[in-house]
């Protein structure tokens, strides 16, 4: 790995944080979003990347699979772990699928820190 690569690593879970304290629209929803997303990084997102690097996964289109396809697994992970019978199917589906948004933005986060305006030869041949 190399620096930005791990920076990236470091940095990438702030954006789930900024965007559920901008969905929520408070400063407690961000600070929330920030512990969980580092949780939810650790147990599902390096893993993920982990599997994604040894394949060789880090265009950017891949990147941003892995990442949703991550955030989809955190959320169906958070759905088997907790109590949902009060919640319509719709508001559960919905709840998963804002997890894989997370995902999303995470994954964009770290190939826009790692991979961005790298040389060509470490951005797109790993």
């Amino acid at each position: 790995m190399n620096t930005r690569e791990v920076i990236a690593l470091a940095a990438a879970p702030l954006g789930s944080g900024l965007l559920q304290g901008a969905l929520m629209g408070n400063m407690g929803a961000l600070i929330f979003g920030l512990i969980a997303s580092y949780l939810f990084a650790a147990a599902v997102g390096l893993p993920a990347l982990i599997i994604a690097r040894r394949r060789g996964w880090t265009t950017f289109g891949k990147t941003l699979l892995v990442g949703t396809c991550a955030g989809l697994a955190a959320g169906l992970l958070l759905l088997a772990l907790t109590e949902t019978s009060g919640f319509s199917a719709m508001s559960v589906l919905a709840g998963v699928v804002l997890l894989g948004t997370h995902g999303l933005v995470v994954s964009l986060f770290y190939w826009l820190i790692a991979y961005w305006r790298a040389k060509k030869h470490e951005s797109f041949s790993h």
